[in-house]
């Protein structure tokens, strides 16, 4: 999978999928949206895993164009550990 995805990264190049990832996240925006108004139907689920793959995929081609893979999983790593912080200050549980 990640081999396919680098050939698709390299194809096209970083400008475009700069502007393909913010169209795929406008297209996240819209199916959360929908499926916050009515959690109930199943086309706004199905919807929503999708656009969640789109923007997942063009995240992962994003990481190889940008070259910066090992720093982004750095800094997603201490934002996580700083969520987890905050997390505790408000009285919640975690468990490792």
């Amino acid at each position: 999978m990640e081999e396919k995805i680098k050939m698709i990264a390299e194809h096209y190049g970083l400008k475009k999928q700069l502007n393909h990832t913010m169209q795929e996240c406008g297209e996240l925006i819209a199916a959360i949206s929908r499926r916050l108004d009515d959690p109930c139907i199943k086309e706004y689920q199905d919807n929503l895993l999708e656009e969640i793959a789109d923007v997942k995929n063009m995240l992962m081609q994003l990481e190889i164009l940008t070259g910066e893979k090992d720093r982004i999983e750095r800094i997603q790593i201490e934002k996580v550990e700083r969520q987890i912080g905050r997390i505790k200050i408000e009285g919640g549980t975690y468990e490792k």
